[in-house]
């Protein structure tokens, strides 16, 4: 067995979750191939110690220098190792801070209290209108009968107005009407004769290519896209890069599946971004290590200059219509296209989505009246449209196409 061989064994394992029997065969193929950098990146994600994550690391841009996930995963480790390395300054007591608080707050209180003395002798040596203002309110105050007037079976206390600088003429008393509910007048538009519209349809269908609205219901009883390939995964869940970057691929534009996977957004949520670690085990559901869904790919493909859309629900007769038009399409399913159940799942922010076990991704590449075509990586397999069926809808017919 070559190392290759033994990479994709040690991926499987990992997969799986059997993370020591993994390092073990991936032990194996660096023995045969020491500078292996796929090895090297996968133990990477294996070990533990901080020291092994760096050498496995540093041995890929041996071998690969321009390895983008390499570069990122080293400089993000050593950031965290850097920020840990450094321990916290000693808190000195808090009582010295608190005592501080306290004098700075008594200070405070203290000059705000004779800027506002101050403030206030001047104004009443230099405001006459301030003098007359205060003797005004001083005056109503000692007013001794006040009057009352009912103003809608409620009694309001009133005393005279007093003359003040900014009054200079005194209002006359004159008693306030009871509030009567007045009638309100009702406009009753006299009926006019009026022509009756005829519908004029302005509009017309007219279909731009050549091929008819019976056939767009109709796709043909079976296609197959053929010259199409796909590439193992490269790591435990990293599926949807891998599906991503095949289709991609199919349509010229080459993307490498470490750096595809490492430009994704991470979220707690698949409808946002990818859930967990790459290289969790497959099979959980969120928040634990899962995947991601189809809007942050088809998001991220767009920034590569592909036309992709993200459809949800898609339809069984929509894939059928893009793999007879020569597009294939990436699709949502259960475990290895097996039957599965939805899940309701709320994020941190409280959002819902629905979520699966065993989460996967393949592409759709053919048909015929009762199968589908899948191709899964590098393998390549039909399933029956119902099996298809159960197993699209536990992700609520998820999808990726090429727009048109």
């Amino acid at each position: 067995m070559n190392a290759d061989s033994l990479v994709e064994q040690a991926l499987r394992e990992a997969k799986t979750g059997h993370r020591e029997a993994a390092q073990r065969t991936l032990t194996q193929a660096l023995k045969l191939d020491p500078a292996h950098p796929r090895a090297w990146f996968l133990l990477s994600h294996l070990v533990h110690d901080p020291q092994q994550i760096t050498y496995c690391l540093d041995q890929v841009l041996k071998t690969q220098p321009n390895n983008l996930a390499a570069k990122k995963r080293l400089a993000e480790f050593t950031s965290t190792q850097g920020k840990k390395s450094h321990p916290p300054s000693v808190k000195t007591s808090s009582a010295q801070p608190q005592n501080r608080k306290v004098w700075l707050w008594l200070a405070t209180l203290t000059f705000i209290g004779i800027v506002t003395i101050f403030g206030a002798a001047f104004l009443w040596q230099k405001t006459p209108y301030l003098q007359r203002f205060i003797s005004n309110v001083a005056a109503a105050a000692a007013d001794p009968a006040p009057s009352e007037i009912q103003v809608a079976g409620f009694a309001v206390v009133s005393s005279s107005p007093s003359l003040t600088p900014f009054q200079p003429l005194p209002p006359t008393a004159t008693a306030l009407p009871s509030l009567t509910p007045t009638p309100t007048m009702t406009l009753t538009p006299s009926p006019t004769s009026t022509a009756t519209p005829t519908f004029t349809p302005t509009n017309t269908f007219t279909p731009t290519n050549t091929q008819t609205f019976a056939a767009l219901l109709n796709p043909p009883p079976q296609a197959h896209i053929s010259d199409i390939t796909g590439d193992t995964q490269k790591m435990p869940l990293s599926c949807e890069a891998s599906a991503a970057t095949d289709w991609a691929a199919y349509f010229g534009t080459h993307i490498d599946e470490y750096e595809f996977q490492n430009r994704l957004p991470l979220s707690d949520n698949p409808d946002k971004g990818f859930v967990g670690s790459v290289m969790g085990t497959w099979g959980q559901i969120p928040p634990n290590p899962y995947g991601v869904h189809a809007g942050p790919v088809a998001e991220l493909l767009q920034a590569y200059g592909l036309n992709a859309e993200a459809v949800h629900p898609f339809s069984l007769n929509g894939l059928k219509q893009e793999v007879s038009a020569g597009r294939p399409a990436i699709v949502w399913v259960t475990g290895l296209v097996e039957t599965g159940s939805s899940i309701p799942y709320f994020d941190s922010e409280g959002d819902r989505t629905i979520v699966t076990h065993y989460e996967h991704t393949v592409m759709v590449i053919g048909y015929s009246e009762n199968s589908i075509t899948i191709l899964d990586g590098g393998n390549i397999y039909l399933r029956s449209n119902s099996v298809f069926l159960q197993s699209w809808q536990s992700l609520g017919f998820q999808a990726i196409i090429m727009k048109k």
